[in-house]
């Protein structure tokens, strides 16, 4: 038998989890009026730093990690790295991706919102993008890792700490068959 605070906290969890997936669905998702508006590239950056990422222009070396320091609309920015270490993230705003044609680096640390069709959906930045990192994401499994072979254009890709993977021997021969790139994939070893 449940207590009062047990189901308080089990309506609590699942008004959390109905509240996350409804923002999720309804806010993250591009808005095509507002890319027609500032462009793809802009949009990307926005949905990006709303989210917690970090960008870097083409032009710049310098990494924008403040939503309020985006500069003004001139068309002429383009995304050349992102990073999205401990970002929220997710498959739902990865249609922003389409149009950006600088992007080369992509970097995904700590995210406990990524999953398998997150990086099915890179195949979106399949043309530029040259360098992907995956770490410490729970929610990829072997057919997300699987589906990097899409990504022909790799250079180099990082795996590690990917808990959900069961069998990381059959990914990394499939991923190099697939790819013409080095690939780093440290085992994570168990602490003593």
């Amino acid at each position: 038998m449940c207590s009062i605070s047990e189901t308080l906290i089990a309506r609590l969890i699942l008004t959390i989890h109905f509240t996350h997936s409804y923002l999720s669905s309804h806010y993250l998702r591009p808005d095509a009026s507002r890319i027609e508006t500032v462009g793809a590239e802009r949009a990307a950056a926005e949905w990006l730093l709303k989210n917690g990422a970090s960008v870097k222009w083409t032009q710049s070396n310098q990494w924008i990690k403040d939503y309020n320091t985006l500069a003004l609309e001139d068309g002429k920015h383009s995304i050349k790295e992102i990073d999205a270490t401990d970002s929220s993230i997710t498959h739902i705003g990865f249609d922003h991706l389409k149009g950006l044609q600088s992007l080369d680096t992509f970097v995904i640390k700590s995210n406990g919102y990524i999953e398998d069709k997150a990086l099915e959906m890179l195949g979106i930045c399949s043309q530029s993008l040259k360098h992907l990192e995956i770490i410490s994401c729970i929610g990829v499994t072997d057919k997300g890792v699987l589906s990097l072979t899409q990504l022909k254009n790799l250079k180099y890709l990082k795996l590690f700490d990917l808990p959900s993977v069961s069998d990381r021997e059959k990914c990394l021969n499939h991923l190099k068959s697939g790819l013409n790139c080095d690939i780093d994939w440290k085992e994570v070893k168990p602490r003593k």
